[in-house]
Protein backbone atom coordinates (compact mmCIF):
# COMPACT_ATOMS: atom_id res chain seq x y z
CA UNK A 1 0.00 0.00 0.00
CA UNK A 2 0.99 3.88 -0.87
CA UNK A 3 0.92 4.79 2.54
CA UNK A 4 2.80 2.92 3.76
CA UNK A 5 1.19 0.90 6.57
CA UNK A 6 0.26 -2.82 6.80
CA UNK A 7 -2.08 -4.51 3.63
CA UNK A 8 -5.49 -4.79 4.48
CA UNK A 9 -5.51 -8.18 5.62
CA UNK A 10 -2.65 -7.69 8.47
CA UNK A 11 -4.50 -4.77 9.98
CA UNK A 12 -7.87 -7.10 10.09
CA UNK A 13 -5.49 -9.78 11.82
CA UNK A 14 -4.02 -7.26 14.44
CA UNK A 15 -7.72 -6.09 15.40
CA UNK A 16 -9.00 -9.95 15.34
CA UNK A 17 -6.02 -10.97 17.29
CA UNK A 18 -5.44 -8.45 20.22
CA UNK A 19 -8.45 -6.07 19.17
CA UNK A 20 -6.00 -3.18 18.22
CA UNK A 21 -8.07 -0.33 18.27
CA UNK A 22 -5.21 1.68 15.75
CA UNK A 23 -5.08 -1.26 13.20
CA UNK A 24 -9.00 -0.62 12.77
CA UNK A 25 -9.02 2.75 12.64
CA UNK A 26 -6.29 3.03 10.01
CA UNK A 27 -8.29 -0.07 8.28
CA UNK A 28 -11.43 2.34 8.20
CA UNK A 29 -9.57 5.91 7.62
CA UNK A 30 -7.89 4.06 4.24
CA UNK A 31 -11.22 2.36 3.05
CA UNK A 32 -14.06 4.49 3.62
CA UNK A 33 -13.41 6.62 1.00
CA UNK A 34 -14.13 3.72 -1.62
CA UNK A 35 -17.40 2.52 1.01
CA UNK A 36 -18.94 5.99 1.25
CA UNK A 37 -18.54 7.01 -2.18
CA UNK A 38 -20.54 3.86 -3.24
CA UNK A 39 -23.10 4.32 -0.30
CA UNK A 40 -23.73 7.96 -1.83
CA UNK A 41 -24.26 6.54 -5.60
CA UNK A 42 -26.67 4.05 -4.11
CA UNK A 43 -28.35 6.56 -1.64
CA UNK A 44 -29.03 8.66 -4.74
CA UNK A 45 -27.06 11.36 -2.55
CA UNK A 46 -28.65 11.10 0.41
CA UNK A 47 -25.30 11.68 2.61
CA UNK A 48 -27.33 11.05 6.13
CA UNK A 49 -28.06 7.92 4.29
CA UNK A 50 -24.40 7.26 3.06
CA UNK A 51 -23.03 7.55 6.09
CA UNK A 52 -25.16 4.88 7.75
CA UNK A 53 -24.82 2.91 5.34
CA UNK A 54 -20.99 3.11 5.59
CA UNK A 55 -21.41 2.93 9.46
CA UNK A 56 -22.91 -0.57 8.90
CA UNK A 57 -20.27 -1.86 6.25
CA UNK A 58 -17.39 -1.03 8.29
CA UNK A 59 -19.36 -2.77 11.75
CA UNK A 60 -20.32 -5.80 9.41
CA UNK A 61 -16.21 -5.75 9.07
CA UNK A 62 -15.03 -5.53 12.74
CA UNK A 63 -17.41 -8.94 13.29
CA UNK A 64 -16.29 -10.62 10.37
CA UNK A 65 -12.55 -9.54 10.77
CA UNK A 66 -11.25 -12.87 11.15
CA UNK A 67 -12.35 -14.36 8.01
CA UNK A 68 -12.47 -11.28 6.32
CA UNK A 69 -8.89 -11.34 6.83
CA UNK A 70 -8.24 -14.33 5.43
CA UNK A 71 -10.34 -13.23 1.96
CA UNK A 72 -9.03 -12.99 -0.89
CA UNK A 73 -10.12 -9.69 -2.41
CA UNK A 74 -11.27 -7.64 0.10
CA UNK A 75 -12.51 -4.53 -2.26
CA UNK A 76 -14.93 -7.11 -3.67
CA UNK A 77 -16.00 -7.83 -0.07
CA UNK A 78 -16.54 -4.14 0.61
CA UNK A 79 -18.45 -3.44 -2.36
CA UNK A 80 -20.81 -6.66 -2.28
CA UNK A 81 -21.44 -5.99 1.80
CA UNK A 82 -22.22 -2.22 0.97
CA UNK A 83 -24.87 -3.50 -2.05
CA UNK A 84 -26.18 -5.80 0.05
CA UNK A 85 -26.59 -2.70 3.25
CA UNK A 86 -27.52 -0.20 1.06
CA UNK A 87 -30.46 -2.05 -0.97
CA UNK A 88 -32.12 -3.05 2.53
CA UNK A 89 -31.61 0.38 3.27
CA UNK A 90 -33.31 1.93 0.44
CA UNK A 91 -36.33 -0.52 0.27
CA UNK A 92 -37.78 2.10 3.39
CA UNK A 93 -40.91 3.70 1.19
CA UNK A 94 -39.71 7.01 3.26
CA UNK A 95 -36.38 7.14 2.13
CA UNK A 96 -37.83 6.61 -1.43
CA UNK A 97 -39.84 9.44 -1.36
CA UNK A 98 -37.13 11.71 0.15
CA UNK A 99 -34.99 10.87 -2.69
CA UNK A 100 -37.59 11.65 -4.94
CA UNK A 101 -37.98 15.11 -3.15
CA UNK A 102 -33.82 15.55 -3.17
CA UNK A 103 -34.11 15.14 -6.58
CA UNK A 104 -36.99 17.79 -7.56
CA UNK A 105 -35.39 20.35 -5.39
CA UNK A 106 -31.84 19.49 -7.30
CA UNK A 107 -33.93 20.17 -10.68
CA UNK A 108 -35.20 23.60 -9.33
CA UNK A 109 -31.60 24.57 -8.68
CA UNK A 110 -30.29 24.02 -12.04
CA UNK A 111 -29.76 27.38 -13.98
CA UNK A 112 -30.02 26.70 -17.91
CA UNK A 113 -31.50 23.66 -19.65
CA UNK A 114 -28.20 23.14 -20.97
CA UNK A 115 -26.65 22.93 -17.52
CA UNK A 116 -29.64 21.02 -16.56
CA UNK A 117 -28.82 18.23 -18.80
CA UNK A 118 -25.67 18.11 -18.13
CA UNK A 119 -25.88 17.68 -14.52
CA UNK A 120 -28.66 15.05 -15.01
CA UNK A 121 -26.80 13.09 -17.50
CA UNK A 122 -23.84 12.96 -15.31
CA UNK A 123 -25.70 12.09 -11.95
CA UNK A 124 -27.63 9.29 -13.77
CA UNK A 125 -24.31 8.32 -14.45
CA UNK A 126 -23.24 8.19 -11.02
CA UNK A 127 -26.34 6.41 -10.00
CA UNK A 128 -26.65 3.95 -12.26
CA UNK A 129 -22.60 3.10 -12.18
CA UNK A 130 -23.08 0.66 -8.71
CA UNK A 131 -26.28 -1.08 -10.17
CA UNK A 132 -24.32 -1.54 -13.74
CA UNK A 133 -21.06 -3.12 -11.46
CA UNK A 134 -23.72 -5.29 -9.81
CA UNK A 135 -24.18 -6.82 -13.15
CA UNK A 136 -20.68 -7.57 -14.33
CA UNK A 137 -19.61 -11.02 -13.97
CA UNK A 138 -17.39 -11.52 -10.74
CA UNK A 139 -14.14 -11.64 -12.47
CA UNK A 140 -14.86 -8.02 -14.36
CA UNK A 141 -15.87 -6.46 -11.24
CA UNK A 142 -13.07 -7.38 -9.91
CA UNK A 143 -10.84 -6.14 -12.38
CA UNK A 144 -12.57 -2.63 -12.55
CA UNK A 145 -12.55 -2.59 -8.58
CA UNK A 146 -8.73 -3.09 -8.71
CA UNK A 147 -7.89 -1.01 -11.52
CA UNK A 148 -10.06 2.44 -10.84
CA UNK A 149 -11.15 2.09 -7.40
CA UNK A 150 -7.74 0.80 -5.79
CA UNK A 151 -5.62 2.81 -8.75
CA UNK A 152 -3.32 -1.06 -9.28
CA UNK A 153 -1.33 -1.25 -12.58
CA UNK A 154 -1.75 -4.02 -15.02
CA UNK A 155 0.92 -5.61 -13.74
CA UNK A 156 -0.53 -6.03 -9.94
CA UNK A 157 -3.96 -6.72 -11.40
CA UNK A 158 -2.58 -9.51 -13.48
CA UNK A 159 -0.88 -10.94 -10.18
CA UNK A 160 -3.61 -10.40 -8.40
CA UNK A 161 -5.88 -12.44 -10.80
CA UNK A 162 -3.43 -15.20 -10.71
CA UNK A 163 -2.75 -13.98 -15.10
CA UNK A 164 -0.21 -11.37 -16.70
CA UNK A 165 -0.26 -8.50 -17.50
CA UNK A 166 -2.08 -8.42 -20.68
CA UNK A 167 -4.52 -10.16 -20.30
CA UNK A 168 -5.59 -7.93 -17.28
CA UNK A 169 -5.30 -5.27 -19.35
CA UNK A 170 -7.46 -7.03 -21.60
CA UNK A 171 -9.85 -8.31 -19.22
CA UNK A 172 -10.38 -4.38 -17.82
CA UNK A 173 -11.14 -3.16 -21.82
CA UNK A 174 -13.56 -6.06 -22.24
CA UNK A 175 -15.25 -5.18 -18.35
CA UNK A 176 -15.47 -1.39 -19.82
CA UNK A 177 -17.20 -2.38 -23.04
CA UNK A 178 -19.79 -4.06 -21.20
CA UNK A 179 -20.02 -1.34 -18.60
CA UNK A 180 -20.87 0.79 -21.87
CA UNK A 181 -23.58 -2.12 -22.82
CA UNK A 182 -25.18 -1.99 -19.73
CA UNK A 183 -25.60 1.55 -19.81
CA UNK A 184 -27.00 1.85 -23.00
CA UNK A 185 -29.46 -0.37 -21.70
CA UNK A 186 -30.34 1.94 -19.39
CA UNK A 187 -30.74 5.10 -21.85
CA UNK A 188 -26.98 6.52 -21.36
CA UNK A 189 -24.95 6.76 -23.99
CA UNK A 190 -21.16 6.94 -23.10
CA UNK A 191 -17.78 5.53 -23.96
CA UNK A 192 -14.86 3.65 -22.45
CA UNK A 193 -13.01 6.54 -21.65
CA UNK A 194 -15.74 8.77 -19.68
CA UNK A 195 -16.78 5.69 -17.64
CA UNK A 196 -13.25 5.49 -16.88
CA UNK A 197 -12.86 9.10 -15.67
CA UNK A 198 -16.13 8.83 -13.75
CA UNK A 199 -14.95 5.56 -11.81
CA UNK A 200 -11.63 7.47 -11.03
CA UNK A 201 -13.47 10.32 -9.86
CA UNK A 202 -15.37 8.39 -7.84
CA UNK A 203 -12.73 6.84 -6.59
CA UNK A 204 -11.05 10.00 -5.32
CA UNK A 205 -13.96 11.39 -3.80
CA UNK A 206 -13.65 11.78 -0.26
CA UNK A 207 -15.92 11.03 2.83
CA UNK A 208 -17.16 13.71 5.16
CA UNK A 209 -14.47 14.78 7.67
CA UNK A 210 -14.66 12.83 11.10
CA UNK A 211 -16.80 10.32 9.44
CA UNK A 212 -13.96 7.46 9.93
CA UNK A 213 -12.91 8.99 13.86
CA UNK A 214 -16.88 8.61 14.54
CA UNK A 215 -17.70 5.57 13.14
CA UNK A 216 -14.48 3.47 14.46
CA UNK A 217 -14.87 5.37 17.86
CA UNK A 218 -18.43 4.05 17.97
CA UNK A 219 -18.01 0.49 16.77
CA UNK A 220 -15.24 0.18 19.40
CA UNK A 221 -17.19 1.57 22.05
CA UNK A 222 -20.17 -0.63 21.01
CA UNK A 223 -17.65 -4.13 20.82
CA UNK A 224 -16.60 -3.36 24.86
CA UNK A 225 -20.07 -3.17 25.53
CA UNK A 226 -21.86 -6.16 23.91
CA UNK A 227 -18.78 -8.21 24.79
CA UNK A 228 -20.01 -9.53 27.89
CA UNK A 229 -23.98 -9.80 26.42
CA UNK A 230 -22.85 -11.57 23.05
CA UNK A 231 -21.09 -14.09 25.54
CA UNK A 232 -23.95 -14.49 27.49
CA UNK A 233 -26.17 -14.99 24.36
CA UNK A 234 -24.09 -17.33 22.76
CA UNK A 235 -23.92 -19.39 25.83
CA UNK A 236 -27.84 -19.60 25.78
CA UNK A 237 -27.68 -20.11 21.70
CA UNK A 238 -25.52 -22.80 22.32
CA UNK A 239 -27.20 -24.33 24.98
CA UNK A 240 -30.55 -23.74 23.28
CA UNK A 241 -28.80 -25.92 20.30
CA UNK A 242 -27.78 -28.27 22.81
CA UNK A 243 -31.36 -28.91 23.80
CA UNK A 244 -32.52 -28.98 20.30
CA UNK A 245 -29.67 -31.20 19.44
CA UNK A 246 -31.02 -33.58 22.23
CA UNK A 247 -34.23 -33.66 21.55
CA UNK A 248 -33.43 -34.35 17.26
CA UNK A 249 -31.61 -37.29 18.57
CA UNK A 250 -34.25 -38.78 20.74
CA UNK A 251 -36.46 -38.43 18.17
CA UNK A 252 -33.84 -40.28 15.49
CA UNK A 253 -33.01 -42.94 18.24
CA UNK A 254 -37.24 -43.73 19.17
CA UNK A 255 -37.83 -43.56 15.27
CA UNK A 256 -34.59 -46.06 14.86
CA UNK A 257 -35.74 -48.46 17.61
CA UNK A 258 -39.26 -48.54 16.35
CA UNK A 259 -38.08 -49.52 12.93
CA UNK A 260 -35.96 -52.28 14.16
CA UNK A 261 -38.72 -53.32 16.62
CA UNK A 262 -40.80 -54.26 13.19
CA UNK A 263 -38.26 -55.52 11.61
CA UNK A 264 -37.17 -57.94 14.30
CA UNK A 265 -40.86 -58.71 14.66
CA UNK A 266 -41.04 -59.50 11.00
CA UNK A 267 -37.91 -61.96 11.30
CA UNK A 268 -39.11 -63.55 13.74
CA UNK A 269 -42.53 -64.29 12.12
CA UNK A 270 -40.97 -65.58 8.84
CA UNK A 271 -38.40 -67.55 10.86
CA UNK A 272 -41.27 -69.24 13.10
CA UNK A 273 -43.55 -69.91 9.61
CA UNK A 274 -40.34 -71.56 7.76
CA UNK A 275 -39.82 -73.68 11.02
CA UNK A 276 -43.54 -74.73 10.79
CA UNK A 277 -43.37 -75.39 7.21
CA UNK A 278 -40.45 -77.22 7.70
CA UNK A 279 -41.84 -79.31 10.45
CA UNK A 280 -44.94 -79.76 8.48
CA UNK A 281 -43.19 -81.14 5.91
CA UNK A 282 -41.44 -83.66 7.81
CA UNK A 283 -44.82 -84.87 9.56
CA UNK A 284 -46.18 -84.82 6.13
CA UNK A 285 -43.42 -86.89 4.26
CA UNK A 286 -43.79 -89.56 7.25
CA UNK A 287 -47.58 -89.53 6.96
CA UNK A 288 -47.25 -90.13 3.73
CA UNK A 289 -44.99 -93.03 4.19
CA UNK A 290 -47.26 -94.22 6.69
CA UNK A 291 -50.12 -94.59 3.85
CA UNK A 292 -47.81 -95.94 1.49
CA UNK A 293 -46.74 -99.00 4.09
CA UNK A 294 -50.63 -98.96 4.84
CA UNK A 295 -51.52 -99.75 0.86
CA UNK A 296 -48.61 -101.89 0.54
CA UNK A 297 -49.95 -104.02 3.62
CA UNK A 298 -53.49 -103.73 2.37
CA UNK A 299 -52.97 -104.84 -1.07
CA UNK A 300 -50.71 -108.18 0.74
CA UNK A 301 -53.76 -108.69 2.53
CA UNK A 302 -56.11 -108.69 0.20
CA UNK A 303 -53.92 -111.06 -1.97
CA UNK A 304 -53.12 -113.58 0.93
CA UNK A 305 -57.03 -113.87 1.36
CA UNK A 306 -57.99 -114.41 -1.96
CA UNK A 307 -55.10 -116.95 -2.44
CA UNK A 308 -57.95 -118.85 0.16
CA UNK A 309 -60.40 -118.86 -2.27
CA UNK A 310 -61.14 -120.00 -5.55
CA UNK A 311 -58.63 -119.40 -8.13
CA UNK A 312 -60.72 -117.55 -10.15
CA UNK A 313 -62.27 -114.90 -7.42
CA UNK A 314 -58.77 -115.06 -5.34
CA UNK A 315 -56.82 -113.88 -9.17
CA UNK A 316 -59.43 -111.11 -9.74
CA UNK A 317 -59.85 -109.49 -5.83
CA UNK A 318 -55.95 -109.36 -5.73
CA UNK A 319 -55.83 -108.02 -9.03
CA UNK A 320 -58.06 -105.37 -8.25
CA UNK A 321 -56.52 -104.50 -5.14
CA UNK A 322 -53.08 -104.37 -6.69
CA UNK A 323 -54.45 -102.41 -9.86
CA UNK A 324 -56.26 -99.62 -7.39
CA UNK A 325 -53.98 -98.50 -4.54
CA UNK A 326 -55.90 -95.38 -4.07
CA UNK A 327 -58.94 -97.90 -3.22
CA UNK A 328 -56.87 -99.72 -0.50
CA UNK A 329 -55.37 -96.72 0.90
CA UNK A 330 -58.84 -95.17 1.68
CA UNK A 331 -59.86 -98.26 2.96
CA UNK A 332 -56.84 -98.35 5.40
CA UNK A 333 -57.92 -94.43 6.18
CA UNK A 334 -61.11 -95.42 7.25
CA UNK A 335 -60.15 -97.88 9.09
CA UNK A 336 -57.34 -95.60 11.02
CA UNK A 337 -59.13 -91.96 11.26
CA UNK A 338 -56.61 -91.06 13.44
CA UNK A 339 -54.26 -91.06 10.44
CA UNK A 340 -56.59 -89.08 8.53
CA UNK A 341 -56.94 -86.28 10.92
CA UNK A 342 -52.84 -86.16 11.25
CA UNK A 343 -52.51 -85.94 7.31
CA UNK A 344 -55.03 -83.03 7.47
CA UNK A 345 -53.31 -81.54 9.73
CA UNK A 346 -50.20 -81.81 8.38
CA UNK A 347 -51.68 -80.28 4.75
CA UNK A 348 -53.03 -77.27 6.97
CA UNK A 349 -49.48 -76.72 8.76
CA UNK A 350 -47.77 -76.66 5.13
CA UNK A 351 -50.31 -74.49 3.39
CA UNK A 352 -49.99 -71.66 6.22
CA UNK A 353 -46.36 -71.95 6.03
CA UNK A 354 -46.24 -71.78 2.21
CA UNK A 355 -48.59 -69.11 1.75
CA UNK A 356 -47.34 -66.90 4.87
CA UNK A 357 -45.83 -63.96 2.80
CA UNK A 358 -49.01 -63.88 0.55
CA UNK A 359 -50.81 -63.48 4.21
CA UNK A 360 -48.14 -60.89 5.65
CA UNK A 361 -48.87 -58.89 2.12
CA UNK A 362 -52.20 -58.73 2.51
CA UNK A 363 -52.71 -58.80 6.37
CA UNK A 364 -54.90 -61.46 6.56
CA UNK A 365 -56.12 -62.73 9.82
CA UNK A 366 -56.48 -66.52 11.11
CA UNK A 367 -60.14 -66.39 9.83
CA UNK A 368 -59.03 -64.79 6.00
CA UNK A 369 -55.98 -67.43 5.86
CA UNK A 370 -58.33 -70.53 6.54
CA UNK A 371 -61.05 -69.62 4.04
CA UNK A 372 -57.72 -68.58 1.74
CA UNK A 373 -56.71 -72.23 2.24
CA UNK A 374 -60.53 -73.50 1.53
CA UNK A 375 -60.62 -71.44 -1.88
CA UNK A 376 -57.05 -72.87 -3.01
CA UNK A 377 -58.20 -76.37 -2.26
CA UNK A 378 -60.49 -77.28 0.26
CA UNK A 379 -58.59 -79.30 3.00
CA UNK A 380 -57.25 -81.17 0.61
CA UNK A 381 -58.81 -84.38 1.66
CA UNK A 382 -56.93 -87.49 2.36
Amino acid sequence: MTDGLPDDSELLRRFAADRSERAFAAFVKRRIGFVYGSALRRAAGNAHLAGDITQTVFLTASQKAPALARHANITGWLHTATRHIARTAMRDARLRREREHEAAAMNELLNTPATATATDARQHMREVLDEALDALAPKDREAVLLRFFEGRDYAEIGSRMKTNETAACMRVSRALDKLRVLYARRGVTSTAAALSALMTAEAAAAAPAGLATTITGAILAGAATTLATTAATTSGILALMSIAKTAVTIAAIVAAFATATIAIRETQRTRAATASLAAAQTERTALLKQVTDAERLARIRAATQAASETPQSADAKALAALNDPAAAGEAFLAAHPEVREKMQASTRAYMNGGNYPIFVALGLDAAARAEFIKLRGGEYRV
